[in-house]
């Protein structure tokens, strides 16, 4: 994980992505038991930076995993930072704001 969250990596985040899929799919072929649980699944593919990819590249290659080991919420905010870079965290920020004023 330290890896996939390393600034130091000298790879680009789709090909980090391709190569987690291969490893989780090699893993879940060869191996009964794949020694990961849901959470550990969820905190690696949660390590890339989805944001950093093209549109292209999160629809073509990201998006049939979401919902699966790519949370969907992490899927949709990378393309809505990819659509709108900004916008969608203005929006988050005030939608954080008011979640706080209710409690």
């Amino acid at each position: 994980q330290r890896l996939l969250e390393s600034d130091d990596a000298r790879i680009e985040e789709v090909d980090l992505f391709k190569a987690l899929v291969s490893w989780h799919r090699h893993r879940s072929k060869d191996c009964h038991d794949a020694g990961l649980d849901d959470k550990q699944l969820a905190r690696l593919f949660g390590s890339v930076r989805y944001a950093q990819m093209t549109g292209l590249q999160l629809v073509s290659e990201v998006r049939p995993f979401a919902g699966g080991v790519v949370p969907k919420d992490l899927y949709v905010s990378a393309l809505e930072q990819v659509v709108a870079p900004g916008v969608a965290l203005i929006d988050r920020g005030q939608a954080c704001r008011r979640q706080a004023a209710r409690r």
